[in-house]
């Protein structure tokens, strides 16, 4: 499934009946990001990149939300939108 360039270091992999999931460490010429990649084990993979793994490991909470509900939910936000929503929400929940 690796088929990424770079160095490529897997965090996290769940495999369930209807879904594969991978959180991976990519370094290339110096830069650092988390992927997300997904699946159905059929035809769809979903692959998103996150410069911060918190950002990762939020975005599969709400993948595991819409599998928890037999997928009829959807992603509500993508890309940018859902980095300054990711944001918002994790400045609410930690304190120094």
């Amino acid at each position: 499934m690796n088929s990424h360039v770079g160095n490529v270091k897997t965090i996290l992999e769940i495999g369930l009946d209807d879904v594969y999931i991978e959180i991976l460490e990519n370094s290339f010429n110096g830069s650092n990001f988390y992927s997300l990649v997904w699946g159905d084990y059929v035809a769809n993979e979903h692959c998103e990149q996150f410069e911060l793994l918190s950002h990762a490991m939020l975005r599969l909470a709400v993948l595991m939300a819409c599998r928890q509900n037999s997928w009829v939910d959807g992603f509500a936000t993508h890309g940018e939108q859902f980095e300054y929503d990711a944001n918002k929400f994790i400045a609410s929940q930690v304190t120094q």
